[in-house]
């Protein structure tokens, strides 16, 4: 991932490791990819030391699991995390599931840094 690799590479790379197939592979490389850019996104806005609240926001189609619907726009504070009433967990941040496709949008309180 920091190299730029996309999800090829990174599927190869998990096949290497783990003892899966191509399609596991694949789905492993996308939801740990997924969950390490909501990850940094996270961190950086709590480095940042600004006020904010955080959205969930699913990618709604056919394929949409019944955890991302139900989390779909939901608000929490900055510090509070999300409740999945379908499984029962609390999340940070997406994933919430193999494959998770949601991320996480800021709403960021007071004003904007001005560009100098």
């Amino acid at each position: 991932m920091i190299n730029g690799d996309g999800i090829s590479k990174l599927t190869e790379d998990v096949k290497g490791v783990f003892d899966v197939g191509k399609t596991r592979a694949a789905a492993i490389a996308r939801t740990e990819l997924n969950r390490a850019e909501n990850q940094g996104e996270l961190q950086a806005m709590k480095a940042s030391g600004r006020e904010y609240t955080k959205r969930w926001d699913a990618t709604l189609d056919n394929r949409t699991s019944a955890i991302c619907n139900a989390l779909h726009n939901k608000v929490v504070a900055k510090d509070e995390k999300f409740k999945d009433h379908v499984g029962g967990q609390e999340l940070d941040s997406p994933p919430a599931h193999v494959n998770c496709r949601s991320v996480v949008e800021y709403d960021v309180k007071g004003p904007k840094p001005r560009k100098v």
